[in-house]
């Protein structure tokens, strides 16, 4: 007949997510739930949980625009958790992971929140251009990539995240099985002719 055990389980997921993530005082997820029986709501996030609100589509058009604008970000780029906990050497904690803010981004460019993409793809140029690699992560308290609990250099997640602003948003490559769709956002900034060559899908 067709019927699977896994049919309507997406829009199951999706329902709890939004039941019993939703901090509706926030305007963003909570990171998750803890305790046993009587499960509490943590007020912490996680910015990747935020981000694939988005792009798997969990949060409702009004929920994915709050949480891009309400979700707490340092002039460094997104925390990937928040609050931060003290005492505690940068690593999910008080860190800017680039491939986790590379989604953040692609998230930002789904709700049109330019200020939020700019700020973000920001971040990645910046991490970029300073390190002279692209660094797994950096302190998101002061910028730094000195000071982590643990860190590489050429990371290959941060270096497809920051592909994937020139191919998803730059050029606004969406990939279908049968071929590509373009929908592509250019910033002011990034001034003169762009090319993609010798790509093959």
């Amino acid at each position: 007949s067709g019927d699977s055990m896994f049919d309507g389980m997406d829009e199951t997921i999706k329902n709890s997510i939004n039941k019993n993530l939703w901090l509706p005082e926030q305007g963003y997820y909570s990171g998750y739930l803890y305790g046993g029986i009587y499960p509490i709501q943590s007020r912490a996030t996680d910015a990747l949980g935020q981000s694939l609100s988005i792009i798997f589509d969990v949060a409702t058009d009004e929920m994915a625009h709050s949480v891009i604008s309400r979700t707490p970000v340092v002039p460094f780029g997104t925390p990937s958790v928040y609050p931060q906990m003290p005492d505690i050497k940068p690593y999910h904690n008080d860190a800017v992971w680039p491939f986790v803010q590379s989604y953040w981004n692609l998230a930002a460019r789904e709700v049109e929140n330019i200020d939020a993409f700019n700020a973000g793809f920001g971040a990645l140029c910046r991490a970029a251009a300073l390190f002279g690699t692209q660094k797994e992560l950096f302190v998101a308290s002061n910028g730094d990539y000195r000071g982590t609990a643990v860190n590489s250099d050429k990371m290959l997640w941060s270096s497809t995240g920051y592909v994937a602003m020139i191919m998803r948003v730059f050029a606004g490559m969406e990939f279908k099985t049968d071929g590509i769709e373009f929908d592509p956002y250019v910033p002011k900034y990034l001034t003169g002719d762009k090319q993609i060559k010798n790509f093959k899908y």
